[in-house]
């Protein structure tokens, strides 16, 4: 049986979808007896995802305190064997994901031992990949995320507090996205991305670094190359290159400035926003002054979806 990794982060995304275990640094670290200088450079992004403030001489610390750790499982199971199972679950294309045990499973892949597995279903795989209780757009509110998971063929794996994105999909034309460069603006999970894998590439970019490691992971999960970048709209963001078409959907009330939002829209959108207000409000006036055209393509309750043309 081949099993998978998962469990990649906004800092080590780089890893890819579709990656083996034996193809880990995890595994090359246990291959090459405790010497995988990509293990380290691993552990150094990853820290930089879970410890952002740390020191460099603290991070140095944790990490040579892991390696120690990691040899020290090595020893273990190699006496012992593996104690409690690896936790698994099978993506839509019957891929045996790895959801926790990626060190325990990579020590008795190299050592020829059996691996014990415990299944949990996708969608408990997708529900726990969505846990950030503290974070409102997370799944604060209620234990469930913001917007609800879809396959990308749209069949709904978990619900979420807003259920319509199918909908909304569906009011954006095929044609601005099929082969396209998108955009998601305030992606949150890439739930809107994930619907939309017809696109040439897509990109998210969000504030928050728990939300974007989620949204990395439920895109290995559903296997889609998709880009997530962590950037603050408050703050213009240089480093993005042009792109077709974005997404903006409800997030200029959450802004203190508005100056990041115009200025991607200004020098790095080349044609199409598709721009959703938040309830009761409208698009603001200096944003509206950036475009040609603006087409209202349907209501979501009291939300409003535009097409805005350049």
């Amino acid at each position: 049986m081949k099993l998978y990794f998962s469990q990649q982060n906004i800092r080590t995304q780089y890893l890819g979808i579709n990656l083996l275990l034996e193809d880990t640094p995890h595994y090359d670290f246990v291959k090459n007896n405790g010497e995988s200088l990509r293990y380290v450079d691993y552990l150094k992004e990853s820290w930089k995802y879970y410890y952002p403030n740390k020191s460099r001489e603290e991070a140095e610390k944790m990490i040579s305190e892991k390696i120690k750790s990691f040899k020290g499982l090595i020893y273990d199971i190699k006496v012992n064997g593996i104690r409690n199972p690896i936790i698994v679950f099978k993506n839509l294309n019957n891929k045996t994901m790895i959801f926790d045990g990626n060190h325990r499973a990579s020590i008795a892949l190299y050592l020829g031992l059996e691996i014990p597995l415990q299944y949990i279903s996708l969608k408990e795989a997708v529900r726990r990949r969505t846990k950030n209780p503290n974070i409102f757009y997370g799944s604060k509110n209620k234990g469930i995320p913001y917007q609800s998971i879809y396959t990308p063929n749209g069949i709904l794996v978990l619900e979420g507090r807003r259920t319509d994105l199918v909908k909304r999909r569906e009011m954006i034309d095929i044609e601005d996205i099929r082969n396209k460069v998108v955009l998601d603006i305030g992606c949150n999970y890439g739930n809107s991305l994930l619907l939309m894998d017809c696109a040439k590439q897509r990109i998210g970019i969000d504030k928050e670094a728990d939300i974007l490691t989620s949204a990395v992971r439920i895109a290995t999960i559903f296997e889609q190359e998709i880009d997530f970048r962590q950037f603050n709209l408050n703050q213009i963001y240089t480093e993005l290159e042009p792109v077709d078409t974005a997404l903006i959907f409800s997030v200029d009330a959450h802004l203190q400035t508005l100056d990041g939002l115009i200025d991607i829209i200004k020098n790095k959108v080349k044609g199409i926003v598709y721009y959703e207000t938040h309830e009761g409000y409208k698009i603001p006036d200096e944003i509206c002054s950036l475009f040609n055209k603006i087409e209202l393509r349907g209501k979501l309750g009291s939300r409003k979806l535009y097409k805005c043309i350049k």
